[in-house]
């Protein structure tokens, strides 16, 4: 990447998760200038916005990089994240993971708005959520109603690979999690719209599948702040039964298990 021009930052998941990876964030440093850098656990965010509910269910990581546009002199902050996937048995802990992330950038761009700064965000990341789920609603609407509390309590609406045995309910201590964290469960991103759905008017067909070809998720998003920037242009993805007819990924076609989202954005020149 340092030949194309890129600058990049890591960060190590947990070591709660038990799992030898991470996340990643890169930056054209013709472009942009880094002004700062933070790498933290989603439990180092619940210990500084919820430090009385002593949670410590949240290993995933996230990075807010705050970067200098060189030329307009605007500052752009970048989340990027992943999300658990909990093989689909924790959705409320994904909910509170989400809510924790949107939190976290909301306080960030709030104190650089209070330097005098103009500001703008971007969230990105492997939410490892389809668009069906509650968990969708609370990036794309801000907050969950009583029917979305409700039915982040059942199972009927996860979709589970072929060889997995479908549970009959959601696990108690996900019932457990979301009564003691229901209020703290939110997105104070009022403005954050999904790149994808303003270009292409929906979410891609399927971004992730099952490496034996028998189901397909959307789980991957570009989320931008709708006040501060306009997306051009986004990369058309493949279609599911393009997929299929090689079995699935990853595969000799596609090495990855998830497919590359892109997309374009400017930054709009006067905001209300």
């Amino acid at each position: 990447m340092s030949l194309l021009g890129y600058q990049g930052l890591f960060a190590q998941k947990d070591k709660s998760t038990s799992r030898l990876e991470g996340i990643a964030l890169f930056y054209k440093h013709e472009k942009f200038d880094l002004q700062e850098a933070r790498k933290m656990s989603i439990n180092e965010i619940a210990d500084e916005i919820m430090p009385q509910a002593e949670c410590r269910e949240f290993g995933e990581v996230v990075i807010l990089a705050t970067l200098r546009d060189k030329i307009t002199k605007k500052l752009l902050v970048i989340g990027n994240t992943h999300i658990l996937w909990g093989d689909l048995l924790k959705p409320v802990t994904q909910a509170c993971e989400i809510a924790l992330v949107t939190q976290a950038l909301r306080d960030k761009v709030a104190s650089l708005k209070l330097q005098g700064e103009s500001v703008a965000y971007i969230l990105c990341g492997d939410f490892n959520i389809d668009p069906p789920y509650p968990a969708y609603e609370l990036l794309n609407r801000g907050k969950l109603d009583e029917e979305h509390f409700s039915k982040l309590q059942t199972v009927d609406y996860l979709k589970f690979p072929k060889d997995f045995i479908k549970p009959q309910q959601v696990m108690a201590e996900q019932i457990s999690l979301l009564n003691s964290l229901k209020e703290h469960i939110y997105n104070p991103l009022t403005d954050l719209q999904s790149a994808y759905k303003v270009v292409m008017g929906s979410e891609p067909e399927c971004t992730s599948y099952e490496d034996d070809g028998s189901l397909t998720w959307t789980t991957d998003y570009i989320w931008f702040d709708s006040k501060t920037l306009m997306p051009t242009a986004a990369l058309e993805t493949i279609p599911g039964s393009k997929v299929a007819e090689y079995g699935g990924f990853p595969s000799e076609f596609y090495p990855s298990d998830h497919v590359s989202l892109k997309a374009h954005f400017k930054f709009v020149d006067k905001v209300p």
